[in-house]
């Protein structure tokens, strides 16, 4: 039985804290003239306090079904609270959003067509100061980074290696080989020293050859090929300082490295999901979140992985530790925004419930007692499994109650009593 009784305990954890995730309702704001209806392309967070961007488009303007006509821009400043749209493009009948992107609170790019042109915009913190930098429109922009508002690095479908220089974007370098569409986004990041990564899909002769990963040193002149693979895809870097950074993809990949990407080792993940997005909020607390709402978590440096619990089996996107502290914010597929904080997310502070509650006896055959140890009146209780689904439910009147368990199978089960203040939870396990 240990080793479920470890199972539980880590499951238990997880569930709860989904009870804490907060879901972050967003607007469908919409100022245009067309009768249209709004469709969502793209979000991102910027920040703790200013984290939520979204996009939205006006669509099927009458008589012209299923073209873009407007783009606003959907914005909180307060936690989503008060919603605002920001307006600004026209797109014509033909434009798409592609991406926006905060890189750090303070600054962020914008990606678009329009009447069949490619764009890249760059902004200062609440959307301030947009500009619209130039380059050869008819190549898209695939990915981009940040130093600051006034030094950009980009790269393009063919490879091409993009510089700002004043408000027009200059070709620095060139990849030896193709990026070719937006199916296959490259991933920027960069280390505390400006050493820049880029992880890619190399595109030759028609087909899609390694999944790479480059690293350049002088800000995007010159670039070493630092890891290939045939079989696993990367979908986000990520580094914490100079020489700690992970790479995931494909399968539950984890790879880390703590030499600044001369090598990489695997990881055992502890999971076979896709991962899409990895953030940290030290060297030693690391999230990453996949298909399904999956989120995995580690507090030694990325040695070992535990999977929390998520409100959603949507995929998330995005995760984030926004400020670098305990918040951690989910951005998912179709841009429903959660937040939480990283110690009811882990059940840190679930372990002073455990002392609160005590479940008697334990491992239990045919009943138990439940008692609160703080006295308090106990209205509700409910016994789950690990999925989560309640199998016994009952009103109550006491700071001790007895449940009948003669209906449950062995296993493993989850014990939660509800107060008039508080809520709290335990493991049960029925052995017979």
């Amino acid at each position: 039985m240990k080793k479920f009784e470890l199972l539980a305990i880590v499951l238990f954890f997880a569930f709860t804290a989904n009870a804490q995730w907060q879901f972050i309702p967003r607007s469908q704001y919409n100022n245009s003239n067309y009768e249209c209806t709004n469709a969502t392309y793209n979000g991102c967070i910027a920040s703790g306090s200013v984290f939520y961007v979204t996009m939205t488009a006006a669509c099927s303007n009458p008589g012209m079904m299923g073209q873009f006509v407007d783009l606003e821009i959907e914005r909180t400043y307060n936690g989503g609270q008060n919603w605002i749209g920001a307006g600004g493009w026209n797109l014509g009948y033909t434009g798409e959003v592609f991406e926006i992107n905060y890189v750090t609170p303070d600054f962020g790019y914008l990606r678009t067509i329009e009447e069949y042109s490619y764009r890249f915009y760059r902004f200062q913190s609440e959307m301030n100061n947009v500009q619209e930098c130039n380059f050869n429109s008819s190549e898209m922009i695939l990915s981009a980074t940040m130093f600051s508002y006034d030094e950009i690095i980009a790269v393009t479908e063919t490879g091409a290696i993009l510089h700002l220089e004043g408000n027009n974007m200059v070709q620095i370098s060139q990849l030896p080989f193709q990026l070719k569409d937006a199916y296959v986004n490259p991933i920027f990041t960069y280390t505390s020293n400006y050493s820049l990564f880029l992880g890619c899909k190399a595109y030759i002769d028609n087909n899609y050859k390694n999944d790479l990963i480059l690293k350049s040193e002088d800000q995007g002149f010159t670039w070493d090929t630092i890891f290939i693979s045939s079989t696993q895809s990367i979908s986000d870097i990520k580094f914490s300082n100079d020489s700690l950074g992970f790479a995931i993809g494909d399968f539950g990949l984890i790879m880390k490295t703590t030499d600044a990407g001369e090598n990489w080792s695997t990881i055992n993940s502890n999971t076979t999901y896709p991962l899409f997005s990895i953030d940290f909020m030290n060297d030693q607390q690391w999230i990453c979140s996949g298909v399904d709402g999956i989120v995995m978590y580690s507090e030694d440096e990325g040695e070992s992985w535990t999977q929390l619990y998520t409100p959603t089996i949507i995929p998330i996107r995005k995760i984030l530790f926004p400020d670098k502290d305990q918040m951690v914010m989910a951005l998912t597929v179709g841009y429903n925004f959660y937040k939480t904080t990283l110690d009811v997310l882990t059940g840190i502070d679930q372990n002073n419930v455990i002392s609160n509650i005590q479940i008697s006896p334990n491992p239990a055959e045919n009943f138990i007692e439940i008692t609160l140890k703080n006295s308090e009146t106990i209205s509700h209780v409910q016994i789950l499994n690990m999925a989560g689904k309640s199998l016994i439910d009952q009103k109550a009147v006491s700071s001790q109650v007895r449940a009948d368990l003669s209906m449950l199978p062995d296993g493993i089960y989850i014990v939660k009593v509800i107060t008039k203040n508080n809520q709290f939870a335990g493991k049960l396990v029925v052995d017979r």
